[in-house]
C-alpha cells in the first residue's frame, strides 16, 4: 500500500489515525501489511515524483491526503486505485456527480477528521 500526502513525516496525527484505522480492520503494519510512505514535506511539488515512484514499487492501491496528492496519483496511474480523502470530490474534479443524499464514505472520514482537529485545537487552547 502506498500513502501519499504533501504534509510533513513529522504530522502524526494523521498517520497514527491511519495505522489505527488499519489495526482495526486486522492489519498490523510491517506484519500483516507493508505501507510505503511518501511525504511532500509541505510542498505540492514532489507530490508527481512520489506518486510515480509508488507507482514504480507497484504498490496494491494509493491512499492520498487532498486533492493534490490525489491528482497526483491519478495522472501517474490508471491501474492502481487511489483511494482519496478529499473535501469536496465534484468541486476538485474527481468525480462527475454524486447521488443527491449521497455521502460518499471519504468525505465522511473527511468530516471526522476535522472534527477531530477541532476537538484537538481545542483542548490545546486555541480556537
Amino acid at each position: 500500500m502506498g500513502w501519499l500526502w504533501s504534509g510533513s513525516v513529522g504530522d502524526p496525527a494523521e498517520v497514527a489515525g491511519f495505522r489505527r484505522g488499519l489495526g482495526e480492520r486486522g492489519y498490523i503494519e510491517g506484519q500483516t501489511i507493508v505501507v510505503e510512505y511518501r511525504f511532500g514535506a509541505g510542498r505540492f511539488e514532489p507530490l508527481p515524483d512520489l506518486a510515480t515512484e509508488l507507482v514504480r514499487l507497484e504498490v496494491d492501491v494509493i491512499v492520498t491526503i487532498g486533492s493534490h496528492a490525489t491528482r497526483a496519483a491519478r495522472e501517474a496511474t490508471t491501474l492502481i486505485p487511489v483511494v482519496a480523502t478529499i473535501g469536496d470530490p465534484v468541486a476538485s474534479g474527481f468525480s462527475p456527480s454524486i447521488p443527491p443524499g449521497a455521502r460518499p464514505k471519504r468525505r465522511q472520514q473527511a468530516d471526522r477528521a476535522r472534527q477531530r482537529a477541532a476537538g484537538l485545537v481545542r483542548r490545546i487552547g486555541g480556537e
